[in-house]
């Protein structure tokens, strides 16, 4: 797809060895899946460095390497293409935007505060009903993901869709950049990644970045019972917005909402008329389907073919995935939180029909700065107004959440914990048959560790 040429153009780097004219067959930055033809780009990341892998990614095949330092070659050889950059992940990015900007093929780039994720793979699974569909996978949301996604670009791809994610003032507009969408689709803004970004509003100016990309006639896809999203109103033609909502009159409207299968799915109608099944209780995804059928229709794809796709789409991946474990149900959302993702989470688990008793397993929510306290006093407010009868917190800052639910509930039986062995064998004791437990926290908790211990536990 490149020639060294190519690379140059793209990066501005300088060629310290090899020719021109050489041919790169794609674009990686592990040593370890390296194949033959390709250039290896040693970035610099928190843990490690490729730099100290570039003579295994030679040994391997590479015909090139992009570097920040001077390189030399173990066994050097004219073949091998060096080209010296100032920063090996800012050169990534102008080689997917390169790519990017040699196809015509449209993009769909998704952002928001939470929900992101499942409305990517949603508007993926709705579109595959007709196009072949390039996506990100995983949390390839970010300055190296995005990249390495957009060069995975093909001649088969006709659509690609892309989650956009920041935790920093400058990173959706640098990605956006990068994908250059024909659709920007918005889920809500809200308190997420407010050590760096401040505030809510500060999260809506960060992410409101992604329309200095789009194209002259691109189209935004929003949701409009978010407060924060309504003020695009202001800021473009109403004719560029296509709007999607639950409470609000939209385009795109969920009604006659209800709960099937033991109140493990999800049936609504879009604008009183176009019946959708969702394999999930979580009536967050009801926009996030909304958006993917929103998405489909402005493709040429009908209601009824989207909402088949939607329907057969399994909801997995620890963001609020329900399974059952033993005699027991575990709603796993132990991917990430803010207060955004945890408020959804905590309402499923009050709707959430069972037998026994609700139980809540929830570890800090990180990244909020300043804030970090009061929203964690606000979030167990929120939580003591629940019926969830019991609640074991982890974490530094998720005492405050357990003092003020303790503090405004005293029948919600509250424990905390700064250990999880301590916090599991309290679980084990808690349980009881047919009650169902919902296990949130960010990511930096790790608390995917215990719904691994649940399964090993009731399931062994």
């Amino acid at each position: 797809m490149w020639t060294i040429q190519d690379i140059l153009q793209a990066t501005g780097g300088v060629l310290q060895r090899g020719k021109e004219d050489q041919d790169v067959k794609e674009i990686s930055i592990d040593s370890r899946t390296i194949r033959p033809g390709a250039l290896f780009v040693a970035i610099r990341g928190k843990n490690f460095d490729g730099h100290k892998f570039l003579n295994q990614a030679v040994e391997k095949g590479a015909r090139g390497v992009i570097v920040e330092e001077t390189f030399l070659l173990e066994q050097p050889s004219p073949r091998i293409a060096v080209i010296k950059v100032l920063d090996t992940v800012e050169a990534l990015g102008k080689i997917a935007r390169f790519t990017r900007e040699r196809t015509r093929i449209p993009v769909i780039a998704i952002t928001g505060s939470a929900g992101k994720t499942s409305t990517k793979n949603l508007v993926a699974a709705a579109l595959r009903s007709r196009y072949q569909v390039l996506v990100n996978q995983g949390s390839f949301n970010n300055q190296i993901g995005v990249p390495l996604t957009v060069l995975r670009l093909s001649p088969r791809h006709k659509i690609a869709v892309f989650e956009l994610g920041t935790n920093q003032p400058g990173d959706i507009r640098r990605l956006s950049s990068i994908v250059k969408p024909d659709v920007a689709v918005y889920t809500n803004i809200g308190e997420s990644h407010l050590e760096k970004l401040k505030s809510p509003g500060y999260v809506f100016q960060e992410k409101s970045q992604m329309l200095k990309d789009l194209s002259a006639r691109g189209r935004v896809i929003l949701n409009k019972d978010d407060k924060y999203l309504k003020r695009f109103y202001k800021k473009l033609n109403n004719d560029k917005i296509i709007s999607y909502a639950i409470r609000e009159a939209a385009d795109y409207q969920a009604t006659h909402i209800e709960r099937i299968r033991q109140g493990k799915s999800l049936r609504f109608l879009v604008n009183r008329r176009y019946p959708v099944v969702l394999r999930t209780p979580v009536q967050e995804n009801i926009y996030n389907a909304l958006a993917a059928i929103a998405c489909a229709r402005l493709k040429g794809i009908s209601y009824e073919a989207a909402a088949a796709a939607l329907e057969k789409y399994r909801f997995s991946g620890q963001r609020q995935a329900v399974e059952r474990v033993g005699r027991c149900w575990c709603i796993d959302d132990s991917y990430n939180a803010n207060p955004v993702s945890m408020r959804s989470a905590v309402s499923t688990l009050d709707a959430f029909p069972v037998k026994g008793k609700r139980v809540l397993v929830c570890g800090d929510m990180l990244e909020l700065g300043a804030w970090s306290k009061a929203l964690h006093q606000k979030m167990g407010e929120f939580i003591a107004r629940t019926n969830i009868a019991a609640v074991l917190a982890y974490g530094p800052m998720s005492s405050w959440l357990a003092e003020q639910v303790r503090k405004d509930n005293k029948a919600v039986f509250v424990a905390h914990f700064l250990a999880l062995p301590a916090l599991h064998r309290q679980l084990v004791r808690c349980l009881a048959p047919g009650d169902a437990v919902l296990i949130k926290a960010s990511r930096g908790m790790h608390m995917e560790a215990t719904a691994a211990f649940l399964k090993k536990q009731f399931e062994g």
